[in-house]
């Protein structure tokens, strides 16, 4: 019981990482968005995609 708990808190702190650092990434592309970077430029930095970078 023990093993499950402990890999299902791995696994939620993992996935909230994900989340946080995906959200982190979105913001920095729409402030950088915003100070008329390119959208290739947001893209290498970021890791988001071009199509996601144009609708923020």
């Amino acid at each position: 019981m023990t093993t499950a708990l402990n890999k299902g808190l791995r696994q939620g702190r993992a996935e909230g990482l994900a989340e946080g650092e995906a959200k982190a990434n979105r913001e920095n592309a729409r402030r950088m968005k915003a100070k008329g970077y390119a959208i290739h430029d947001i893209a290498e930095v970021t890791g988001l995609s071009e199509e996601e970078i144009e609708r923020l």
